[in-house]
């Protein structure tokens, strides 16, 4: 075998075997056992990797002053930037962002700079949120303008007007429109490019409103309106409130209409439908009929909507524990009505629907046969119960959460597999009897038709 062998090696026999006193010497018990020795003679690893194992060339690379360069692999960048992406705090992930640029330009890894972007990004992200605005136009000063960097500031308003923060919102999102159309001929711009610049506005439009800056929504909720086709509730809804504004109530009524007629009016649009029928017919009377008349074709349309859409396959029991740690039984729940919520910290229209979640649960308070679950799944976190008990805390919701854990066996969350749901938000409604009658997916977006549509499905179990 040594004669087939070739290499610098030096080949001894130790007689004694494991009981030789260098082997009592070394502690070796078993082999293949590898211990490194410096030029000085001194060990510096009693328990080096295996020859098989690329670490070990790399440590002999750097005890012979000769350390290589290029080692990040794709694997390990992306890696990074997942773990950036889950840190819970700003701090955090700016830390994990100079390390892994510091690496990078260390081993000259060209290949991971989409990477150190995404990583960039996040990191302005996180210091925006948390109102740090001076380190995250420090990072975004160190990015030059270009796509990129409209993205960010895209994003970044998205997240922002999400979360509440409209000026701000407004603030990053106009910015994003100038650098988008600023030089430029908005009708030469690809197709792409209008499609971004589309979305960009209808939040800009969104956040203005909010914040209670109609004027300055005017001529862009127009365009976007007309560009439209005048079927997105938020565009509707932004451009209604500034026809409002303009007292245009005439151009407004048909819109209004509309979100009646779809059980999305909210009690503010149902006053502008009162002033616009004031307006138009010289007085209120009547106006209760005429409103009753919309509202019926919602609720005959839903009715419809129900019955075709009425499922009855059992319900898959779990056992889950809630914020406080006591268990959650499905089982235990038989002879209720029960709503299952599935979603997730990192989802915005699971967020976005719990307002309407938090109106039917007050409607249905009073009512014991009637149970609401919330299912904390899909999440990148361990231990996602501080991160969920503080929203909760902080929004002012009642929700009983209980939480679908990933098995780390097959490295799914068992409960929402069991039922099989393509994405999130997703909701089940179980009736008395334990079986799924509804599914419905997803979020309208208004929180009126959410509510509505939840509580006719709930008394059509009752």
């Amino acid at each position: 075998l040594v004669k087939d062998k070739n290499g610098a090696t030096l080949q001894l026999n130790v007689p004694n075997g494991f009981k030789s006193e260098i082997a009592k010497h070394y502690g070796i018990r078993s082999v293949p056992r590898i211990v490194i020795i410096d030029q000085q003679g001194k060990i510096v690893d009693a328990f080096a990797k295996r020859p098989s194992d690329p670490k070990l060339y790399q440590q002999l690379l750097k005890l012979l002053n000769k350390e290589e360069s290029g080692t990040l692999t794709k694997e390990e960048a992306t890696a990074a930037m997942m773990a950036l992406r889950n840190a819970d705090t700003a701090a955090q992930k700016e830390e994990m962002l100079k390390k892994f640029m510091a690496q990078v330009k260390k081993e000259k890894a060209d290949f991971a700079y989409p990477m150190v972007n995404m990583m960039m990004s996040f990191t302005i992200e996180a210091f925006y949120a948390e109102g740090n605005r001076e380190k995250a136009e420090g990072y975004m000063a160190n990015i030059p303008d270009s796509p990129f960097k409209r993205d960010v500031l895209a994003i970044s308003g998205f997240n922002r007007l999400e979360n509440g923060s409209f000026e701000m919102a407004a603030e990053l999102l106009n910015r994003a429109i100038k650098m988008t159309i600023e030089g430029k001929d908005e009708d030469t711009l690809p197709k792409e490019e209008k499609h971004k610049l589309n979305q960009i506005l209808t939040a800009y439009v969104e956040a203005l409103v909010k914040d209670n800056r109609i004027q300055e929504a005017v001529p862009y909720a127009k365009q976007i309106y007309e560009s439209s086709n005048k079927q997105d509730y938020t565009i509707n809804n932004c451009y209604a409130t500034t026809l409002v504004f303009e007292k245009k109530f005439s151009e407004a009524t048909p819109i209004l209409e509309t979100f009646v007629r779809m059980g999305k009016a909210t009690p503010q649009q149902i006053d502008w439908l009162k002033q616009a029928y004031t307006r138009k017919n010289g007085k209120e009377k009547g106006f209760e009929q005429y409103l009753d008349e919309l509202k019926s074709e919602f609720h005959n349309a839903l009715q419809e909507k129900l019955a075709q859409n009425m499922v009855n396959e059992p319900a898959p029991l779990f056992t889950l524990h809630n914020m406080d740690g006591k268990e959650v039984s499905l089982a235990s729940l038989k002879g209720k009505v029960v709503v299952l919520d599935f979603w997730a910290t990192w989802c915005g229209p699971c967020k976005a629907s719990f307002p309407a979640m938090q109106e039917t649960i007050n409607r249905f308070a009073d009512n014991k046969e009637v149970v609401f679950l919330f299912i904390n799944t899909l999440e990148s976190k361990k231990n996602p119960l501080e991160t969920v008990r503080k929203y909760m805390n902080d929004k002012g919701f009642t929700f009983n959460v209980v939480f679908d854990v990933k098995d780390p066996n097959t490295n799914k969350f068992p409960v929402i597999e069991s039922y099989k749901a393509k994405g999130i938000p997703a909701k089940f409604i179980i009736d008395k009897e334990g079986n799924i009658r509804f599914k419905p997916v997803g979020f309208s977006g208004s929180n009126e038709e959410t509510v509505e549509e939840l509580s006719a499905m709930i008394k059509a179990l009752l």
